[in-house]
């Protein structure tokens, strides 16, 4: 089966580190994700607050945040692998601007500030498995709406590659903006015997993107389906240089975002027909 939206960050963007360790202490990589991310759809955005600590179940901590009208706002929250169910809620004047209180432990805010001054940022930890768990929250502050939702597929796959191969890394990450039936193409070197992991995402305005591996013009692996979100394992029989296409087949605004993520590790995630192993 196709992905599920289970979020997860926990990795540097094309950088050649392990993707997770136990309590939490990756947290600092994932905190060099999301500016990384960020910034990747707005060069100016900064990073306006970072707030990190520790609490227990039940128990909700409360920070101060900076906010100027008009500018628009992104907070990600995470917390340790113990923790459960995390939420965030951004109040002022005793009015909510933007919550998040799913039932997961990556609540994840975007808005743009009606007015500015100081607002109340309340941390709330629902649910963890120690007796207190870590939490990491930060909020960027840009002057463009940076959409969260390819942002959200991409912290997915990440999520998802850890759960099967811990070793994996992030091998490749690539994002585009894309018209109804313009392609983007990468060259990659993959080395034979390695497990590749590959994902083709793209934001709510997109309905249809493919993805496809090929060998001195020859396809070994693809996925087109009519979907949105391409996906495979590949385990090269030999070396060399590949060429990874991702076309954007379906797309109701003039441009949708998308992107080209690949893993590399030693276990196959998906097997032939697209599910996870």
């Amino acid at each position: 089966m196709k992905k599920f939206a289970v979020l997860g960050l926990v990795a540097l963007i094309a950088a050649p580190a392990a993707l997770a360790a136990p309590n939490g202490s990756w947290l600092p990589e994932a905190q060099q994700f999301n500016r990384q991310a960020v910034r990747s759809k707005d060069e100016s955005a900064r990073q306006a607050d970072l707030f990190q600590g520790a609490a227990k179940v039940s128990e909700t901590k409360n920070h101060q945040v900076q906010l100027t009208a008009g500018k628009y706002y992104n907070v990600f929250g995470r917390c340790d692998q113990a923790c459960e169910d995390f939420d965030l809620t951004l109040s002022a004047n005793g009015k909510t601007i933007a919550s998040d209180t799913d039932g997961d432990s990556e609540p994840l805010l975007n808005f743009r500030a009606e007015q500015g001054g100081r607002h109340q940022l309340n941390i709330s930890m629902e649910d963890c498995d120690n007796d207190s768990c870590a939490y990491s929250v930060q909020v960027f502050e840009s002057s463009t709406d940076t959409d969260p939702s390819l942002l959200r597929a991409q912290r997915s796959n990440v999520e998802i590659v850890e759960s099967h191969d811990p070793a994996a890394r992030v091998f490749l990450l690539r994002q585009q903006r894309l018209a109804a039936g313009q392609s983007h193409t990468e060259q990659v070197n993959l080395t034979a015997g390695k497990a590749y992991t590959f994902y083709g995402d793209c934001d709510d305005n997109c309905s249809d993107i493919d993805l496809t591996v090929r060998l001195n013009g020859r396809v070994v692996k693809q996925d087109v389906l009519g979907d949105s979100v391409p996906l495979f394992s590949y385990r090269p029989a030999r070396s060399g240089r590949y060429s990874v296409t991702l076309p954007m087949k379906a797309c109701s605004t003039d441009t949708c975002a998308a992107s080209i993520h690949i893993f590399e590790g030693t276990k196959m995630v998906y097997d032939n027909n697209g599910r996870s192993r």
